[in-house]
């Protein structure tokens, strides 16, 4: 419980200091996160992080939980992919960026967004290019055989969190 209680701690400390969430949001995100894990076997962990790192780019409440499951699907493509882990933090830095600063770092993660796209840096508008390429791609790598042991460890490393 101690990483969970520190990626807790992270989002709680990100919504404080930009101001774009509150204690009610970032509990919604962790039931969030946990039910993201049941689905997918990504970590509950690395995706309340993902989300705390999203926070420090100023994305408010809603935002960061419509973007959450996109996240676990490009990391799981990518990794499907090329066959190396990215880890959602990675993601989350990436999508973050095409936010804030340049949205053609998301190009990286095979995301192609237009130029008016790229230059507003819109919040819908870039979504809406991630779940058109990437929407999806978590739930149905879970239902596969990999996937599904995946799931299994997952369930089984909060198991042993939870007796110490």
């Amino acid at each position: 419980m101690p990483q969970q209680e520190d990626s807790e701690r992270r989002l709680a400390a990100a919504f404080a200091a930009t101001g774009a969430g509150s204690r009610a949001g970032a509990n919604a995100i962790i039931e969030q996160a946990n039910a993201l894990q049941t689905l997918t076997g990504a970590s509950d962990n690395e995706i309340i992080s993902a989300g705390a790192i999203l926070a420090t780019f100023k994305l408010n409440e809603q935002q960061i939980q419509r973007l959450l499951p996109l996240l676990v699907d490009m990391s799981m493509l990518v990794r499907s992919r090329t066959g190396e882990e990215m880890s959602l933090a990675s993601v989350a830095k990436a999508v973050g960026t095409a936010f804030s600063t340049n949205a053609s770092r998301l190009e990286y993660l095979g995301i192609t967004l237009d130029a008016t796209t790229k230059k507003t840096k819109d919040f819908n508008l870039i979504t809406s290019a991630i779940e058109k390429s990437v929407g999806g791609a978590a739930v149905a790598m879970a239902g596969t055989f990999s996937g599904q042991l995946k799931i299994l460890n997952a369930t089984m490393g909060d198991f042993r969190e939870s007796i110490g």
